[in-house]
């Protein structure tokens, strides 16, 4: 019972939150208002008598819907490109990610958009490519401290290094044989 209820908020949740698809049905409904409120503006501006017969009517309606329906396809063309664009910039750059967090090849890949407008859509862009650089920068400097660790650790003998330690303990306890405790603040 709680999951049908939880698959039926999800749907319904999914319905609200998709905003391509609340645009396309706002844009049919203005189409269609417009459509219906046409035939009186015609009536009572110009005195067109046939404005309020039915036919005149419903081919305002289908234009409404028409000029709605080609808002939102060019909306989709122009706005549903960049925003494409945007989250296969972003999918790049988290392949890259996990390349850098488990293989030992760094590689050094800036993901920049071309910016094509100056409005929100553009700004996004511009926040978008300052973050690829950031993110690169990070990746180069993680590159750069692990390749300087695997250096230390290469030339450096543990071994001997905590023999000394060890030795070095023992000698400020003052003790023969002893055991290390170690505690963190």
């Amino acid at each position: 019972m709680e999951q049908e209820q939880a698959i039926k908020f999800k749907k319904k949740d999914t319905w609200r939150r998709s905003v391509f698809r609340t645009l396309h049905v706002s844009m049919l409904a203005f189409g269609i208002a417009i459509g219906l409120v046409f035939p009186f503006f015609v009536k009572f501006a110009i005195g067109y008598d046939r404005a309020l017969t039915v036919t005149f009517a419903v081919m305002c309606v289908i234009a409404g819907l028409a000029v709605g329906a080609f808002n939102f396809f060019l909306f989709k063309l122009l706005v549903s490109r960049e925003l494409g664009s945007i989250a296969q910039g972003m999918e790049d750059i988290n392949k890259e990610m996990k390349k850098a967090l488990y293989e030992e090849e760094v590689i050094h890949k800036i993901h920049h958009l071309a910016v094509r407008s100056d409005d929100k859509i553009g700004e996004v862009v511009n926040s978008f490519n300052s973050m690829s650089r950031a993110i690169d920068d990070r990746i180069q400097l993680e590159g750069t401290i692990r390749e300087l660790m695997a250096s230390l650790s290469s030339s450096v003998q543990l071994k001997k290094v905590s023999e000394k330690l060890v030795r070095a303990l023992l000698e400020i306890s003052n003790t023969e044989v002893g055991v290390a405790l170690y505690a963190s603040m």
